[in-house]
Protein backbone atom coordinates (compact mmCIF):
# COMPACT_ATOMS: atom_id res chain seq x y z
CA UNK A 1 0.00 0.00 0.00
CA UNK A 2 1.53 3.41 -0.83
CA UNK A 3 1.42 6.18 1.59
CA UNK A 4 0.58 9.64 0.80
CA UNK A 5 3.68 12.12 -0.07
CA UNK A 6 1.87 14.96 1.38
CA UNK A 7 0.60 14.06 4.69
CA UNK A 8 1.85 10.39 5.06
CA UNK A 9 -1.33 8.36 5.67
CA UNK A 10 -1.97 5.65 3.56
CA UNK A 11 -3.29 5.29 0.36
CA UNK A 12 -6.30 3.27 0.23
CA UNK A 13 -6.65 0.62 -2.74
CA UNK A 14 -8.85 2.00 -5.53
CA UNK A 15 -8.29 6.12 -4.34
CA UNK A 16 -7.93 8.76 -6.53
CA UNK A 17 -4.25 9.02 -6.54
CA UNK A 18 -1.88 11.66 -8.52
CA UNK A 19 1.61 10.49 -9.16
CA UNK A 20 4.87 13.28 -9.52
CA UNK A 21 5.94 13.08 -13.30
CA UNK A 22 9.76 12.95 -11.74
CA UNK A 23 10.36 10.74 -8.96
CA UNK A 24 7.40 7.47 -7.32
CA UNK A 25 6.15 9.88 -5.21
CA UNK A 26 2.06 9.57 -4.53
CA UNK A 27 -0.21 12.23 -3.21
CA UNK A 28 -3.86 11.77 -2.32
CA UNK A 29 -5.67 13.54 -5.63
CA UNK A 30 -6.84 16.47 -2.41
CA UNK A 31 -3.79 16.52 -1.02
CA UNK A 32 -2.27 16.69 -4.62
CA UNK A 33 -4.17 19.86 -5.07
CA UNK A 34 -3.79 21.00 -2.18
CA UNK A 35 0.41 20.89 -2.51
CA UNK A 36 0.08 22.49 -5.51
CA UNK A 37 -2.51 25.38 -4.37
CA UNK A 38 -0.23 26.28 -1.65
CA UNK A 39 2.97 25.85 -3.24
CA UNK A 40 2.12 28.06 -6.26
CA UNK A 41 0.60 30.76 -3.86
CA UNK A 42 3.64 31.26 -1.84
CA UNK A 43 6.21 31.13 -5.06
CA UNK A 44 5.78 31.52 -8.58
CA UNK A 45 8.22 28.34 -8.93
CA UNK A 46 6.69 24.98 -7.48
CA UNK A 47 9.09 22.23 -6.30
CA UNK A 48 8.59 18.25 -5.83
CA UNK A 49 9.55 17.00 -2.49
CA UNK A 50 12.44 15.19 -4.33
CA UNK A 51 13.23 18.88 -5.58
CA UNK A 52 12.84 19.31 -9.24
CA UNK A 53 10.58 21.55 -10.39
CA UNK A 54 6.91 20.69 -11.16
CA UNK A 55 5.70 24.19 -12.39
CA UNK A 56 7.03 27.60 -12.96
CA UNK A 57 5.18 30.43 -13.81
CA UNK A 58 6.02 31.69 -17.46
CA UNK A 59 6.58 34.89 -16.60
CA UNK A 60 9.07 33.84 -13.56
CA UNK A 61 12.71 33.17 -14.71
CA UNK A 62 15.60 33.64 -12.82
CA UNK A 63 18.99 35.48 -14.46
CA UNK A 64 22.43 34.71 -14.05
CA UNK A 65 24.24 37.67 -13.78
CA UNK A 66 26.35 36.83 -17.02
CA UNK A 67 22.56 36.98 -18.74
CA UNK A 68 21.79 40.71 -17.23
CA UNK A 69 25.48 42.02 -17.98
CA UNK A 70 24.45 40.77 -21.53
CA UNK A 71 21.18 42.36 -21.45
CA UNK A 72 21.84 45.91 -20.56
CA UNK A 73 24.66 45.92 -23.27
CA UNK A 74 22.91 44.93 -25.99
CA UNK A 75 20.07 47.64 -25.16
CA UNK A 76 22.50 50.58 -24.32
CA UNK A 77 24.26 49.86 -27.59
CA UNK A 78 20.81 50.92 -29.37
CA UNK A 79 20.79 54.54 -30.92
CA UNK A 80 19.39 56.95 -28.69
CA UNK A 81 19.18 54.95 -25.36
CA UNK A 82 21.97 56.86 -23.30
CA UNK A 83 20.46 59.84 -24.01
CA UNK A 84 17.08 58.13 -22.54
CA UNK A 85 18.51 56.64 -20.05
CA UNK A 86 20.20 59.55 -18.63
CA UNK A 87 17.06 61.71 -19.14
CA UNK A 88 15.19 59.05 -16.77
CA UNK A 89 18.48 59.46 -13.80
CA UNK A 90 18.03 63.20 -14.03
CA UNK A 91 14.29 62.74 -12.94
CA UNK A 92 15.11 60.05 -10.53
CA UNK A 93 17.37 62.47 -8.96
CA UNK A 94 14.83 65.48 -8.65
CA UNK A 95 12.33 62.74 -7.42
CA UNK A 96 15.07 61.80 -4.41
CA UNK A 97 15.69 65.50 -3.43
CA UNK A 98 12.33 66.64 -3.48
CA UNK A 99 11.22 63.82 -1.58
CA UNK A 100 13.36 65.31 1.44
CA UNK A 101 11.21 68.11 1.24
CA UNK A 102 8.00 66.11 1.39
CA UNK A 103 8.90 64.08 4.46
CA UNK A 104 9.89 66.95 6.46
CA UNK A 105 6.63 68.28 5.30
CA UNK A 106 4.68 65.19 6.44
CA UNK A 107 6.26 65.00 9.18
CA UNK A 108 5.28 68.41 10.64
CA UNK A 109 1.82 68.00 9.67
CA UNK A 110 1.44 64.37 11.09
CA UNK A 111 2.69 66.16 14.81
CA UNK A 112 0.61 68.66 14.16
CA UNK A 113 -2.78 66.28 13.31
CA UNK A 114 -1.01 64.11 16.87
CA UNK A 115 -2.22 66.85 18.73
CA UNK A 116 -5.48 67.81 17.38
CA UNK A 117 -6.53 64.12 16.91
CA UNK A 118 -5.02 63.12 20.70
CA UNK A 119 -8.26 64.00 22.91
CA UNK A 120 -10.77 62.46 20.24
CA UNK A 121 -8.59 59.02 20.25
CA UNK A 122 -8.12 58.95 23.79
CA UNK A 123 -12.04 58.76 23.96
CA UNK A 124 -12.44 56.93 21.36
CA UNK A 125 -10.41 54.00 22.93
CA UNK A 126 -12.53 54.08 25.94
CA UNK A 127 -15.98 54.09 24.48
CA UNK A 128 -14.24 51.05 22.00
CA UNK A 129 -12.80 49.36 25.65
CA UNK A 130 -16.60 49.99 27.50
CA UNK A 131 -18.29 47.87 24.59
CA UNK A 132 -15.78 45.27 24.67
CA UNK A 133 -16.41 44.62 28.40
CA UNK A 134 -20.19 45.01 27.81
CA UNK A 135 -19.97 41.69 25.55
CA UNK A 136 -17.76 39.95 27.25
CA UNK A 137 -19.81 40.40 30.00
CA UNK A 138 -22.95 39.42 28.09
CA UNK A 139 -24.98 35.43 28.43
CA UNK A 140 -24.86 35.59 24.51
CA UNK A 141 -20.81 35.84 24.50
CA UNK A 142 -20.38 33.37 27.29
CA UNK A 143 -22.49 30.70 25.94
CA UNK A 144 -20.97 31.05 22.24
CA UNK A 145 -17.47 30.79 24.23
CA UNK A 146 -18.85 27.69 25.79
CA UNK A 147 -19.77 26.01 22.97
CA UNK A 148 -16.87 26.68 20.51
CA UNK A 149 -14.25 25.66 23.65
CA UNK A 150 -16.41 22.59 24.11
CA UNK A 151 -16.54 21.82 20.53
CA UNK A 152 -12.71 22.45 20.13
CA UNK A 153 -11.51 20.25 23.10
CA UNK A 154 -14.00 17.42 21.75
CA UNK A 155 -12.70 17.80 18.49
CA UNK A 156 -9.14 17.71 20.03
CA UNK A 157 -10.24 15.06 22.07
CA UNK A 158 -11.16 12.60 19.01
CA UNK A 159 -8.23 13.41 16.95
CA UNK A 160 -5.88 11.87 19.84
CA UNK A 161 -8.08 9.10 20.17
CA UNK A 162 -8.37 8.02 16.92
CA UNK A 163 -4.51 9.19 16.23
CA UNK A 164 -5.83 10.63 13.39
CA UNK A 165 -3.72 13.15 10.93
CA UNK A 166 -5.73 16.51 11.31
CA UNK A 167 -6.60 16.53 7.24
CA UNK A 168 -8.88 13.77 8.14
CA UNK A 169 -10.29 15.62 11.06
CA UNK A 170 -11.26 18.60 8.53
CA UNK A 171 -12.71 15.89 5.65
CA UNK A 172 -14.55 14.50 8.62
CA UNK A 173 -15.80 17.80 10.69
CA UNK A 174 -15.51 19.82 6.96
CA UNK A 175 -13.75 22.66 8.03
CA UNK A 176 -10.24 23.62 8.36
CA UNK A 177 -8.14 25.31 11.04
CA UNK A 178 -8.16 28.89 9.97
CA UNK A 179 -12.08 28.61 9.81
CA UNK A 180 -12.30 27.89 13.11
CA UNK A 181 -10.08 30.72 13.87
CA UNK A 182 -12.27 32.74 11.84
CA UNK A 183 -15.25 31.92 14.34
CA UNK A 184 -13.37 32.36 17.41
CA UNK A 185 -15.35 34.72 19.63
CA UNK A 186 -12.33 37.12 20.64
CA UNK A 187 -12.06 37.87 16.82
CA UNK A 188 -15.80 38.55 16.12
CA UNK A 189 -14.99 41.19 18.47
CA UNK A 190 -11.92 42.13 17.21
CA UNK A 191 -13.48 42.72 13.77
CA UNK A 192 -16.62 44.34 15.00
CA UNK A 193 -14.68 47.41 17.06
CA UNK A 194 -12.59 47.97 14.31
CA UNK A 195 -11.69 51.76 14.03
CA UNK A 196 -11.02 53.01 10.60
CA UNK A 197 -10.27 56.68 9.52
Amino acid sequence: MSVCAHCAMPIEEGAKVMESPCCDLKFHSQCGILKLCEANYHSAVVYCNCGSVLYQHPQHHSHTDEEIEASVTQVMAKEGVPAEVKAIKKKKTAARKALTGYKRMLAVKKREFKVNVENHMEALKIAKQNAINEVKNSAEYKEYRKCVTGANMMEHAFIKKHAIHRYVAYTIFGERSWFKRMRMPLRYIRYTFRIRL
